[in-house]
């Protein structure tokens, strides 16, 4: 019925602005400015960081499940298996503390005209003050070796001629 009153519709992210998704960003006033700021208010919802229309969302994939998408390509139909991958990341603290977490399959970004996905696998943890306090950041797996290097402060090297590379540049920078 072309007169019909039909929700707006997009396979396109929404914009921060947009009434729906703005109302996710909480109270942002004088106090907020004065004593909060740069911290999100504390009736931030983080649905705010949703992009995709409410229609859209899924709970996170774990890999291994099936898309199949209908008539966005040119022969019609196609589909794919989202790929089964295990992303350990660890978060190094300043202080010597370290925090494991698994990063999730967080964004799927489906070109269907260049027969393209895209994914974004995400993991966070909270700051207690600022990004300073992570310098370092591990994503994927480390052998035995680079553990027990960092555990006694040293540089791993996969290999003695890496080390033999590694010590050379020091010497001679310019080769």
């Amino acid at each position: 019925m072309p007169n019909g009153n039909y929700a707006p519709m997009s396979f396109g992210p929404l914009g921060r602005c947009w009434q729906p998704r703005l109302q996710l960003a909480g109270t942002i006033d004088q106090d907020w400015v004065e004593n909060i700021y740069p911290l999100p208010p504390a009736d931030f919802d983080a649905g705010y960081f949703q992009a995709a229309p409410a229609d859209q969302q899924i709970p996170y994939p774990q890999g291994g499940e099936r898309v199949f998408l209908g008539n966005l390509t040119p022969e019609g139909s196609t589909s794919f298996t989202l790929p089964e991958l295990d992303v350990p990341v660890v978060f190094f603290y300043k202080k010597g503390e370290s925090v494991k977490k698994k990063a999730v399959m967080d964004t799927i970004v489906l070109e269907p005209d260049q027969g393209l996905f895209t994914i974004t696998w995400r993991a966070f943890t909270p700051l207690k003050e600022n990004i300073l306090e992570i310098p370092q950041v591990l994503v994927g797996r480390k052998s035995r070796g680079w553990w027990r290097a960092r555990e006694f402060g040293k540089t791993y090297y996969p290999s003695l001629d890496h080390m033999m590379r590694d010590r050379k540049k020091r010497i001679d920078p310019d080769e």
